[in-house]
């Protein structure tokens, strides 16, 4: 090939890419240019050192954890950045600073946090305690970082008087509040209920002080008393019939299981008399048979049923059918079906004599008469809860 020719290949290729010939040109311009301006500016990050009082504060720019103090931090960017020192116990520090080529030293002073702290004891210990109203533990009890103000402090404990005091706490104070606790003796809550005008209150709390005691024996001539007087009074005192449910469900853990059992046997003796001497006392009643029903105390529940707990021979609806109910639970249902059904052909829409008669059906093995029975008595129930369960003994047949 001759010179001439390889010259004008070389023309003709250079036209021919012409465009990307000059892109490329320019990329690499801009590329040299930019190479040469960082070059002339020199770097473009510093570095900071950071110093604190007291040390091992944490460290952090613009958010990001850098480590504790003291420390250098390199490859900061130039520029306005945020700093913050944080430790535990102090009050956290934030300052602005400007990195340049320049390396800095930032030293920080952190202030304590004044904390205000209250500790309660007693004597004896082992008491809850409130403090303006929300529960903190039992004494010992220490709390840190307690807002300033006034407070009232309630401390109690099972047989013994309720302490009471308002205290006002100061910013940075460390308060102890000693306080010995009364005392609910025996001598004096005898003697209150000794009183001829002795409360009910005051002996539903003599009661419970020999149930704390497993004393079992002495407890219940003041709970029968205090029944005696909220006869007739309706729900005016039921808070004494929901005392009497506390200790019968084993709420205070005294005494282990058998002073559990004990404990019910003498609340039922109480309550059982109760409604004897005094039949009308509708509460009482209806707290007894709610007591045996949930216990599933049936064989009881018949007998006292049976001694006249609910006089059977002149039962309401209502209450004959819970005597079925019971009859049924202990085997007896026959005993007591021809006078259900009698009294049931006067009062069609009592669901819960409805609902016994389909149990002695089911019971005696006659499913279509139960289902029957079962279906009834769900058209006159408007209780969900009493829907519920006569659907669950519907849908077990």
């Amino acid at each position: 090939m001759t010179r001439a020719e390889l010259k004008t290949r070389i023309l003709t290729w250079l036209r021919q890419n012409a465009i990307p010939l000059a892109v490329l040109v320019f990329l690499v311009g801009c590329f040299l240019v930019t190479s040469f301006r960082k070059r002339s500016e020199g770097p473009q990050t510093g570095a900071i050192h950071v110093e604190s009082v007291p040390s091992r504060a944490e460290v952090s720019i613009d958010g990001r954890l850098w480590g504790t103090a003291p420390l250098t931090i390199e490859d900061v960017a130039y520029g306005e950045h945020v700093l913050r020192f944080e430790k535990h116990g102090h009050e956290p520090v934030s300052r602005a600073v400007t990195v340049s080529e320049k390396e800095q030293t930032v030293r920080s002073t952190l202030k304590p946090i004044v904390t205000t702290v209250l500790r309660v004891e007693s004597e004896p210990s082992g008491a809850a305690v409130r403090v303006g109203g929300e529960e903190v533990g039992w004494t010992p009890v220490v709390l840190e970082g307690v807002t300033p103000g006034r407070y009232e402090i309630l401390v109690r404990k099972d047989g013994y008087k309720l302490f009471q005091k308002w205290i006002s706490l100061s910013q940075g104070e460390t308060r102890v509040l000693p306080c010995t606790l009364e005392s609910k003796t025996e001598a004096v809550l005898e003697a209150r209920a000794q009183e001829s005008e002795a409360s009910v209150r005051q002996l539903v709390e003599l009661a419970h002080h020999h149930i704390l005691s497993n004393d079992f024996g002495r407890a219940a001539p003041p709970l029968a008393r205090a029944l005696e007087m909220t006869a007739g009074s309706g729900e005016k005192n039921r808070w004494v019939f929901e005392e009497i449910e506390k200790p019968y469900w084993g709420r205070y853990e005294y005494g282990g299981a058998e002073a559990k059992m004990r404990c019910r046997e003498m609340l039922e003796d109480v309550l059982i008399a109760e409604v004897k001497a005094r039949p009308s006392h509708q509460v009482a009643r209806n707290l007894l048979v709610e007591l045996l029903r949930k216990a599933g105390r049936w064989e009881r529940l018949a007998e006292a049923m049976e001694a006249g707990v609910i006089p059977i021979e002149t039962a309401s609806p209502r209450e004959l059918g819970l005597y079925g109910e019971v009859m049924v639970q202990v085997g007896r249902a026959d005993e007591v079906l021809d006078k259900m059904v009698r009294k049931h052909r006067r009062n069609r829409d009592c669901w819960e004599l409805t609902y016994a008669i389909g149990l002695v059906h089911q019971q005696n093995g006659e499913k279509v008469k139960a289902r029957i029975k079962f279906k009834q008595a769900l058209l006159h129930c408007h209780s969900d809860e009493a829907r519920a369960r006569i659907q669950a003994t519907l849908e077990g047949l």
